[in-house]
């Protein structure tokens, strides 16, 4: 009896944010994740879809986390800061107009903000009162606390097989992640990459727009390390390509050639829980309506 075994290599990563290691394992195959329907939404309401196009994207300058990547038991922590940060990003809304009494905070303030925040990391949608972005709600000492917690509690170390990546040029992985990224940024989606370099250790990243900058497509980047608080974001800090190879452009630091420069399985799974999260969030609107 023929047998037929499928193996692919899925990744073992340690990101430490400068102290860590690869190393690859055979593992039995695990098929690809489905991608978005581009041509039909599969949602039951024609204004609700069930696609990318749920996903609200990177609003304004000021949708990122207020505070650094930070240290605990001596090992940064910009996998947590990079996958909380992008959770607040995708599913968070911000509402300043109803108020909400911060100075001191009070009780009522501090079981919505608990309940935002309960919501957001499991997948749920949720709009929060007194604030007018992200930065400024993470930049709330109480707020800060609470989500430094939870980033703590992420694991730098992770198993991940390579995202699902379209038109994928085994000759040219980099081009291919590349691309592939400035495809999903156009879908409203901001990815998290892992990358290192010759002058950068091993460290994860979020791309959030696409850019031109000395007459190069360019995919701009937050970067946990690099916080924006004078201007936002206005893609200060950069990747691009020269030929087959990935730089990295960070804001006042050195340019870093990356030899590890990845998209892995788990945003796939990410991605489609945001998607769900917007999903059922405007199937609720519209039954409230």
């Amino acid at each position: 009896m023929k047998r037929i075994l499928y193996f692919i290599v899925i990744t073992f990563i340690v990101v430490s944010c400068g102290k860590n290691e690869l190393v690859h394992f055979d593992h039995p195959f695990e098929s690809e994740p489905e991608k978005p329907n581009r041509e039909n939404s599969n949602s039951k309401d024609s204004s609700c879809y069930e696609d990318y196009r749920a996903l609200k994207g990177t609003l304004g300058r000021w949708n990122f986390l207020g505070f650094e990547n930070f240290g605990f038991r001596g090992i940064g922590r910009c996998r947590g800061h990079a996958i909380i940060g992008q959770k607040f990003s995708e599913l968070a809304t911000f509402n300043a107009s109803i108020h909400c009494n911060l100075s001191p905070i009070k009780e009522a303030c501090k079981k919505d903000i608990d309940l935002g925040i309960k919501n957001i990391l499991n997948f749920k949608a949720h709009t929060f009162t007194g604030f007018n972005s992200l930065y400024e709600f993470s930049s709330n000492t109480y707020v800060k606390e609470k989500l430094k917690s939870f980033i703590r509690g992420i694991d730098h170390r992770f198993s991940a097989v390579q995202a699902n990546i379209r038109d994928f040029d085994p000759k040219n992985k980099n081009k291919s992640i590349f691309f592939e990224i400035i495809e999903r940024i156009k879908e409203n989606q901001q990815p998290y990459i892992g990358v290192k370099g010759d002058r950068l250790g091993h460290h994860a990243i979020i791309a959030y727009s696409v850019d031109y900058i000395d007459n190069k497509e360019v995919i701009c980047i937050r970067d946990s390390n690099i916080i924006q608080r004078e201007n936002g974001e206005l893609c200060q800090s950069y990747l691009f390509m020269i030929d087959s190879d990935v730089f990295y452009h960070r804001e006042n630091n050195s340019l870093s050639k990356l030899y590890i420069f990845s998209l892995t399985s788990d945003e796939d799974l990410r991605i489609k829980n945001y998607i769900s999260a917007q999903f059922n969030k405007c199937l609720q609107s519209q039954i409230r309506k």
